[in-house]
């Protein structure tokens, strides 16, 4: 029987403290508008992260490709909330 390793799988559970705080932070940052709250503490953790995982390349794994998530929903968010501010301009 063969098992499964989860040290390059990126979805697999997490490594250590440091990537849970940081997938948490990453969903909780996709509620819209009140999720802009979260993106800074998932990129504080990714910062934790890869500087704390000592070169091991799976952890860092995990770290870049939440980095590149994080970036994509901060982008979403700003957009959100540039939305918010444009739509009553254009109404008068």
């Amino acid at each position: 029987m063969m098992t499964r390793s989860h040290d390059n799988d990126p979805f697999g559970p997490p490594i250590d403290g440091s990537a849970s705080v940081m997938w948490a932070s990453l969903v909780y940052s996709l509620v819209p508008y009140l999720g802009i709250l979260f993106v800074p503490v998932a990129m504080g953790a990714v910062i934790w992260g890869v500087f704390g995982s000592g070169g091991a390349v799976a952890k860092r794994g995990h770290h870049l490709l939440a980095v590149s998530f994080g970036l994509a929903v901060l982008a979403f968010q700003v957009f959100l909330w540039w939305l918010l501010y444009y739509i009553p301009e254009i109404s008068n």
